[in-house]
Formats: C-alpha cells, structure tokens, sequence
C-alpha cells in the first residue's frame, strides 16, 4: 500500500493526471501503518462479536470526501477493516454490509470505522 501511494505520488508529479490531482500524498505517508493497526483492533473486537450475539445486515453512509480517488482508497480500506464489505458506492453515498451488535440500534462500530478512514483521509485533500 505504501508503494501504491508513492507511485500515484510520482504519477501525478511527471503525469498530472486529473484524478490525482488535489491530494497531497505526503500527508497519506503514515496511512497504511495506522491501517494495520485499525485492522488488528477490529479483527479483536470483531471475534468479541462473533462470539457473543452479533447480527449482519445492509447500510447506507454519506462520504463526505471530494475526490475520487480518495472515495475509492476509503472504499478498499473499509473492505480491509474487519466488520464491513463494501458493497457498491454512487456519487456520495457508500453501501457496507456490516456485522453489528444486536443489543444497538444500526451499525455503530462500522459507522466509526468509516468516519475514522474519512478523516485520515480527508487531510490529505486540497
């Protein structure tokens, strides 16, 4: 993932493509290690869930981020996440099939996963 950041970097130095444009990607370099460690957290809680009364289901959030090539690096990086899939995204609005706690309403820990990415990524944006 580090690699794939330094790429889209040089990419969009020598290439300027438009997609790139608008991110800053030395503000992303600490990103893939404090991804891990998201990773690790939620794989934690997620065998707490499983093991205790879980339910799945289907759920709709609203990206607040701006460019498209960071929707879809949050996108990936949900995926990765233990607890959620990403299903399908339209313009602003992303589909997660979630694990949750049956005890609480909706999907609070997904929803918290996605808001955490979100903001680490929106430091990155102009």
């Amino acid at each position: 993932m580090l690699m794939s950041m330094i790429s889209m970097h040089f990419m969009n130095k020598f290439f300027a493509f438009e997609e790139l444009k608008g991110i800053k990607f030395h503000k992303l370099i600490f990103y893939p290690f404090w991804l891990i460690g998201r990773i690790y957290v939620d794989a934690f809680f997620l065998i707490k869930l499983i093991l205790s009364d879980s339910k799945w289901g289907i759920m709709t959030e609203k990206i607040e981020i701006e460019n498209e090539s960071l929707r879809l690096i949050l996108a990936d990086s949900i995926t990765l996440t233990p607890g959620s899939v990403y299903l399908t995204r339209d313009e602003e609005n992303i589909t997660l099939l979630c694990i949750g706690d049956r005890k609480k309403p909706g999907y609070p820990a997904s929803t918290d996963d996605l808001r955490s990415i979100e903001r680490i990524l929106s430091r990155s944006q102009e």
